[in-house]
């Protein structure tokens, strides 16, 4: 109980030693064997504050070649709905539901908020440099309208640096070997600074949502972050 009074309060909640060093080197030999194989989309897209950029191996992809790891997302949704306290489920789209994420030296994420309720984070390795960053409840959610222009322009002057720092509260967590994150992503402003020294900063991504949600933004959405095409100038999050 006191984990699901946790995630609610504070919006987001840390488990060490989730896996142990032996399970994450499994996935991440398995990850490497991978792309001896496979060509992996390097995804770049620039952004004003912190860009785009790393490499992904989509849900669709996971399915057919990690089956450990689609394992555990299906594993984890029972975490998920226990701490949260709510009736989770795996997304329906196979590409966004679970990815492994690769950001190489001087890569980094963007500032966003997940088109899901709850994303759960697994670190699979520690890095220099690479802190997520994240303000924890921090969206302001136009009812009905969440996809729409009114919201892109309220999300662009909550995302400023400077109103970030009179109303957020800015949380850092640095990629720790078996860490799991669970975090509200869809109201948590997040973003992953640039990774730092020679390694790569690897970790697997899982999105659960209600049964009933409908993402009428998933289609440019997916491509704008799981494939290299390039994109159209607006921002695929927001209905054009």
């Amino acid at each position: 109980m006191e984990n699901i009074d946790a995630l609610k309060r504070a919006g987001y909640l840390i488990i060490d030693k989730f896996f142990t060093n032996q399970q994450c080197q499994e996935i991440i030999s398995s990850i490497a064997t991978y792309q001896e194989k496979h060509d992996v989309p390097e995804v770049y897209r620039l952004g004003k504050e912190r860009s785009l950029r790393y490499s992904v191996i989509d849900g669709e992809k996971i399915a057919q070649h990690f089956p450990k790891v689609w394992s555990l997302y299906e594993k984890v949704n029972q975490l998920v709905n226990q701490v949260s306290g709510e009736n989770l489920m795996p997304l329906s789209n196979k590409m966004p539901a679970v990815n492994i994420n690769i950001i190489k030296p001087n890569g980094e994420y963007r500032w966003h908020y997940d088109r899901n309720a709850v994303t759960a984070l697994l670190y699979l390795n520690a890095v220099e440099g690479g802190q997520i960053e994240m303000y924890p409840r921090y969206r302001i959610t136009l009812k009905n309208k969440k996809y729409s222009f009114c919201q892109k322009y309220l999300d662009d002057i909550l995302q400023f640096n400077l109103v970030r720092q009179v109303f957020g509260n800015k949380v850092s967590i640095q990629p720790r070997r078996g860490l799991m994150l669970i975090m509200q992503g869809n109201n948590c402003l997040h973003s992953v600074k640039a990774v730092e020294g020679e390694n790569e900063r690897i970790n697997i991504v899982m999105a659960y949502d209600f049964p009933e949600a409908e993402f009428p933004v998933e289609q440019d959405l997916d491509s704008y972050l799981y494939t290299n095409q390039q994109q159209v100038s607006s921002d695929p999050n927001y209905l054009q």
